[in-house]
């Protein structure tokens, strides 16, 4: 199916606007282009982008804007580095972290982003996230 330029221009505008316009955004007019804008634009637009526009610079754009998007990331771009990413943004992204990627220094990086945004009153002890390992 041939494309509208026109189409695609007011789209490509309305994505520039607020990336969550992705959503509605008919398939056949979705690029990496748009897909790029959209996310960086508002990282939670990663919901809505088709599975064949989702690369490691865009995943990585998007948890780096908001850790607990690491929830919409497939397994095969998770990395330790994405989670630190994520870890670093939200402590609570921990929640989604790989099971290989929950190390002792990831979990102390989640402690403190949790604290220094006074969510919670106490640390965790090593021995807390012992058993959250167990927990999966």
């Amino acid at each position: 199916m041939e494309i509208c330029p026109d189409k695609y221009n007011k789209y490509l505008e309305r994505v520039k606007q607020n990336g969550l316009v992705l959503e509605y955004v008919p398939e056949e007019y979705i690029t990496e282009e748009l897909v790029k804008i959209a996310v960086t634009q508002k990282g939670c637009s990663l919901k809505y982008v088709p599975v064949e526009y989702i690369t490691e610079e865009i995943v990585k754009i998007a948890v780096t804007q908001d850790g607990w998007l690491l929830k919409y990331v497939p397994k095969k771009y998770i990395t330790e580095e994405l989670c630190k990413l994520a870890t670093q943004q939200i402590g609570f992204a921990l929640k989604y972290v790989l099971e290989e990627y929950r190390t002792e220094e990831l979990l102390f990086m989640a402690q403190q982003t949790i604290l220094y945004n006074g969510n919670i009153p106490t640390v965790l002890s090593a021995k807390i996230f012992k058993i959250y390992r167990t927990m999966g």
